[in-house]
């Protein structure tokens, strides 16, 4: 399912203040998110710790500067240097958070904004299909291979391995976590304070695996998948929510 189809993205787009000078997607994968940052800042920056998905990112005329991070959090990037950060779909996946979590605080400016996209542990968080791979992994090569292939499994979970990615987490990482409001506010610490969170999605984790499956099968997206997912996204059930957007500010 493509990006467009996906709240957070407006959610953050919309929020983020006009015209700051400088912006980086931590996180970045394609760059689909990221070129849509250009409205908001004069100078914009993306980085990544899977390097296949940025030697795949084509040229682009707005200039977005790639950047290659290390995998334990570290980035190239001056202290205070940014004025926003945007995590989309990326906590979950870092070796530790309260590293990255330091690494970002480090670079934003005092009074600096950071959003983060990530997964509410609602009703249906038992339901994430990216955690397949740490509780059933066996059953996890063999739907892989099955639904791509065993070129495409030995590339995104044994040879990704020496660049300390297995797939789209890194080495190390044991679950695609989940996070309450409370278990944010704890990891934020000293560091952010949460200024907005937003709750919302119930039942996605369903709609997007039978949405992987008719696209494996059929090769094109299913235009009932995508109405329900938007549908679903309208859905604001508080704690039970699956997805969450928060703004932080840095302290």
């Amino acid at each position: 399912m493509n990006n467009k189809d996906f709240l957070c993205e407006d959610i953050v787009l919309k929020s983020i203040p006009r015209r700051v000078k400088k912006v980086l997607d931590f996180g970045c994968g394609d760059g689909s998110f990221t070129e849509k940052l250009y409205i908001k800042g004069r100078k914009i920056y993306g980085c990544d710790a899977d390097l296949s998905v940025l030697k795949d990112i084509k040229a682009n005329k707005r200039k977005v500067e790639y950047t290659h991070i290390s995998t334990k959090g570290n980035t190239p990037y001056k202290s205070n240097f940014f004025d926003c950060v945007t995590m989309m779909g990326v906590l979950e996946h870092v070796f530790d958070e309260n590293i990255t979590l330091n690494e970002i605080h480090r670079i934003l400016k005092k009074g600096g904004i950071l959003y983060i996209y990530g997964l509410n542990k609602g009703l249906f968080g038992f339901l994430d299909t990216g955690n397949i791979k740490f509780t059933f992994p066996k059953l996890h090569k063999v739907l892989y291979k099955y639904f791509y292939s065993e070129k495409e499994y030995q590339k995104e979970f044994v040879l990704k391995r020496k660049q300390g990615m297995i797939g789209d987490v890194t080495v190390g990482r044991n679950s695609h976590t989940h996070y309450s409001k409370n278990d944010l506010i704890k990891l934020l610490s000293s560091r952010f304070k949460l200024k907005k969170h937003w709750l919302y999605s119930f039942t996605l984790p369903i709609i997007l695996a039978l949405d992987f499956v008719y696209y494996s099968i059929f090769k094109k997206e299913s235009k009932l998948f995508i109405w329900m997912a938007r549908i679903d996204q309208k859905i604001k059930l508080g704690n039970l929510s699956y997805s969450f957007v928060a703004e932080c500010k840095k302290i």
